[in-house]
């Protein structure tokens, strides 16, 4: 809330601001919720999104491999198809205990955290896919993060063909896994 306040000073300086998995602060992470608001907020720069590739060889946004489907159950994005994943309503929770921690020893950024916890935890959605996701930042920059499961080829053929379809020129690729992005 205190960056919004301040945006205006922000319009036309050299500070480029990221927002990593969206807008996921105020929205679950790479949702199309999250994007959207990304894209309409002002001072946002680029927008982050985490790509995952399905056992059907499709690209969806997801930080994590593994989402939670019901109580102690869960399944993992690199084991579903994409179909199977679009039949899931999926639920947000957050490390509790991590938050719990950060807000011990940094109580201004803390009640960012707390906010996030309690308005967003048991939230359902959707996955997205990685088209749906681009679609939605409409004109703003975009930094890829490439996660990659020992599926390089397969993964990099999708991203290939996906990536035919748009303006790469303001989307940025990244990944921790440097050979796989080299490729």
């Amino acid at each position: 809330k205190s960056i919004e306040s301040f945006d205006k000073n922000f319009i036309d300086d050299d500070f480029f601001f990221f927002f990593y998995r969206s807008f996921s602060s105020k929205e679950i992470e790479n949702t199309t919720n999250s994007i959207t608001l990304a894209k309409n907020t002002k001072y946002i720069d680029y927008i982050e999104l985490d790509v995952r590739l399905t056992k059907d060889r499709k690209l969806v946004l997801s930080h994590n491999n593994s989402h939670i489907i019901g109580y102690h159950s869960k399944i993992f994005i690199s084991s579903e198809t994409l179909d199977s994943l679009n039949n899931y309503n999926f639920y947000y929770l957050n490390d509790s205990w991590k938050t719990n921690i950060d807000n011990m020893f940094n109580t201004k950024d803390g009640d960012l955290a707390t906010s996030r916890a309690s308005n967003l935890d048991s939230e359902n959605y959707k996955i997205c896919t990685l088209s749906e996701g681009l679609k939605a930042c409409g004109n703003k920059k975009v930094i890829l993060d490439l996660k990659f499961r020992k599926n390089t080829k397969e993964y990099v053929d999708s991203l290939l063909e996906e990536m035919e379809k748009f303006d790469t020129s303001n989307i940025i690729f990244q990944s921790s896994d440097l050979l796989s992005l080299m490729y």
